[in-house]
């Protein structure tokens, strides 16, 4: 499912119209990202939680020339889902694989 699809959904649960539910689904997007960025995680109950992560500096060699070269520190965003959304992932996957095998 990509965004529009994601708008597309919320204009037919909601009732929305589509920059209605653009605004929605922004709404949400930016409040996940203020979170992360002040607070360093987000936890959506029984659906998934976003946590920061710092990546410590590590010594590779680039690619091109074999030269070595330092990556710098970086932060990154981690996701993990919770168990009620992947039993409930798992067991759609189970019906939809049930329904065309018939």
């Amino acid at each position: 499912m990509n965004r529009g699809q994601l708008i597309e959904t919320l204009m037919q649960v909601n009732g929305y119209t589509r920059s209605e539910a653009d605004n929605a689904l922004n709404a949400v997007i930016d409040a996940v990202t203020e979170g992360l960025a002040t607070d360093g995680n987000v936890t959506i109950r029984n659906f998934v939680t976003f946590n920061t992560v710092t990546l410590p500096a590590r010594e590779m060699h680039n690619p091109f020339n074999n030269e070595p070269m330092t990556v710098p520190e970086r932060a990154t965003v981690r996701a993990k889902a919770s168990k009620n959304l992947a039993k409930d992932v798992r067991v759609r996957r189970l019906m939809r694989r049930r329904d065309t095998s018939q």
